[in-house]
């Protein structure tokens, strides 16, 4: 019998889920500017969240803002993401950035 595949949403796209190992690190902060969140040694994943509305996440530690982010969590919504390899180090980034859809925007990142 083979793997079995992820779940599927209504619009039939895979749903990402979390490795199944605890969190390294988990924080829920209010993001008024594009702030920095370094990332946990050892960290291979992450799980964003965002409450009353959008965040944008960009990885390493240029300012993230509308336009340039790599990844957009919808207002209640949540995000599945590997930690991809920085091009220029060769290694997994140490810093992404966040920034909320207008100031007050809170998120919860958590680091597996």
């Amino acid at each position: 019998m083979g793997i079995p595949s992820l779940p599927r949403d209504g619009a039939n796209t895979q749903v990402p889920l979390p490795p199944a190992k605890v969190a390294v690190s988990t924080s829920t902060q209010t993001v008024d500017a594009s702030t920095t969140f370094a990332i946990t040694a050892g960290a291979t994943f992450i799980e964003v969240s965002s409450f009353a509305q959008a965040a944008y996440l960009k990885w390493g530690s240029t300012a993230v803002t509308s336009s340039n982010a790599d990844h957009t969590v919808h207002a209640g919504g949540t995000i599945h993401r590997a930690i991809p390899v920085d091009t220029t180090t060769g290694a997994l980034f140490t810093t992404m950035r966040v920034i909320g859809q207008a100031a007050g925007a809170t998120v919860t990142i958590s680091q597996f």
